[in-house]
């Protein structure tokens, strides 16, 4: 089975003998109680702020991390329904958030171009990585080796990170590798791709798309994208 059918069957719900599941009765279980209802305010400023993003943790805590229109992150205890903790590590919106597996870390990316690090514990950011010339609009870490994320952005870049590497200044790390999605087909211009999701396949392959292509491309990690001269090549993509 290839990547793409098995991603279309999963979304259909027919199992791997070919059979369509009944999801029926687990859609029926799905309820929310008034105690499990939060709103949220600015931890700053004390104002409503509308939620953009949410992860829950990689462990059994059931903590939820939640990424808001002010740059904000807040910390649920979703067994306890509870508010645990907020922080500020961005100026302007936070598009998406990441729950790093393993560590009391997260990863969030913002409109302000930038990715932070934060210590979910101690609520406060570690380390931020800089790189897109546009708003960052999805990130993705390598669940086998935690270090390592993928971001992609508005300016149609991919862009690989690894909170280990020494290059850095004064706390501010710089990417390892660029993907750049501009893609040229026979007999045409450039057209900009606009990031908007991306996902790792295991610890090697890393899928992504955009809002103004109808392609999925599958990028294989191991290549040094940032050498290629040429428009870069992905190793499989298909039409959506």
């Amino acid at each position: 089975m290839s990547l793409f059918t098995g991603i279309n069957n999963r979304m259909y719900g027919i199992s791997s003998r070919g059979s369509v599941e009944n999801n029926s009765s687990l859609i029926e279980k799905l309820t929310s109680a008034p105690v499990q209802s939060h709103a949220l305010s600015s931890h700053e400023y004390g104002l409503a702020t509308s939620p953009n993003a949410v992860s829950y943790s990689h462990d059994t805590t059931g903590h939820l991390s939640v990424g808001t229109e002010d740059g904000g992150v807040h910390i649920f205890d979703t067994l306890q329904n509870k508010f645990l903790i907020a922080w500020n590590p961005h100026r302007n919106a936070i598009l998406d958030v990441l729950w790093v597996p393993y560590m009391p870390k997260i990863i969030s990316c913002s409109v302000d171009r930038t990715m932070i690090l934060s210590d979910a514990w101690r609520a406060e950011p570690e380390a931020t990585f800089i790189g897109h010339k546009t708003s960052v609009r999805c990130v993705d870490v390598i669940r086998e080796e935690p270090t390592t994320f993928a971001t992609g952005g508005r300016d149609g870049k991919v862009m690989l990170w690894d909170i280990r590497c020494s290059r850095k200044e004064c706390n501010h790390f710089h990417s390892i590798n660029v993907i750049d999605s501009f893609r040229k087909e026979a007999n045409e211009t450039k057209r900009h791709i606009r990031i908007t999701s991306v996902k790792f396949i295991g610890d090697r392959k890393l899928v992504s798309c955009g809002d103004t292509t109808d392609i999925i491309k599958v990028w294989d990690t191991r290549r040094t994208y940032t050498t290629y001269k040429r428009d870069r090549k992905s190793t499989q993509s298909t039409p959506a």
